[in-house]
């Protein structure tokens, strides 16, 4: 996931390239989730490291967990507007704030 893309597998074997928006771990939950873009529109899953840097995804279980996520794709998307990156490599989201002091390497439109 570091290249900030995921390969997905669809039910007719075809292979599909989503963007990462953001990856999230919910202590609440105990879970790690993925946010993605797949064909324009966002998605989210539960992601389980299989320790060789492809993992596995998994089902959102709950509509507590749908809510949970909605919420941080609306801060994310604000984030946007605003001009920060939204957190994506560590960088809190303030990383296109003016007076932030903080140097984001990522590809963001905060840089």
């Amino acid at each position: 996931m570091d290249d900030r893309t995921i390969t997905l597998i669809g039910d007719d074997g075809k292979e599909v390239k989503a963007q990462i928006l953001f990856t999230y771990h919910s202590d609440d939950f105990d879970k790690n989730y993925v946010v993605f873009m797949v064909n324009g529109q966002a998605s989210a899953a539960t992601y389980f490291d299989d320790g060789t840097g492809s993992g596995r995804l998994g089902d959102i279980e709950t509509d507590e967990e749908w809510e949970m996520l909605n919420d941080l794709l609306q801060e994310f998307v604000e984030n946007q507007k605003e001009g920060a990156c939204g957190g994506c490599c560590g960088c809190q989201g303030d990383c296109g704030q003016e007076g932030s002091g903080s140097d984001c390497s990522c590809d963001c439109k905060g840089n």
